[in-house]
């Protein structure tokens, strides 16, 4: 393997950040969310709880990706400054599930809801695809982040061996060979 490259690389760089995962009740929704609180362990992220909390809300198809948006209380330098810095980890969440193929978008938190450091991934129905006159374009990012991707599977030929199991099981995914 070519330095050991996968493509939750890009999470792993990301250190000192938690997540929040939440999912509708619907089981194709808690087996997305749950498969996310996989991805997010294996790129060695702090993930609250061992499965994915169920919400009996209604949310917005697709996933959302909510930074940390601090209280009125801090709304000093430091404050905007964590802020700009959850923005910039919570965008690059959302185009890391955009490459990898999921509809995903990125928007604040309520005021104080979350802790610096924190981001919460919500989600809800996999969005239909048979109502939408047009087909969403990705973002440029996340259409770069995607094209890394198809170019590391051609270069290992592991589009044939691949699975997303691989991503639920640690040990066997991204160990570098000996």
């Amino acid at each position: 393997m070519r330095g050991c490259d996968s493509n939750i690389d890009a999470l792993k760089h990301i250190n000192g950040y938690s997540v929040r995962i939440v999912g509708i009740t619907d089981w194709e929704a808690r087996r997305a969310a749950n498969n996310l609180v996989g991805i997010f362990k294996n790129a060695r992220w702090k993930v609250e709880g061992d499965a994915a909390t169920a919400v009996e809300q209604n949310l917005e198809d697709g996933v959302r990706v909510e930074a940390y948006m601090p209280p009125e209380a801090e709304n000093d330098s430091a404050g905007i400054n964590r802020e700009w810095e959850a923005e910039d980890v919570a965008e690059t969440v959302a185009d890391f599930l955009e490459a990898n193929g999921w509809q995903a978008m990125f928007k604040y938190s309520q005021r104080g809801e979350l802790q610096p450091h924190e981001i919460k991934i919500l989600v809800g129905f996999k969005p239909a695809p048979y109502f939408s006159p047009y087909k969403i374009p990705l973002s440029k990012r996340a259409q770069r982040i995607r094209a890394q991707i198809d170019n590391l599977m051609k270069e290992e030929d592991v589009g044939s061996s691949w699975s997303p199991n691989m991503l639920m099981e640690p040990n066997k995914a991204n160990r570098c060979p000996e």
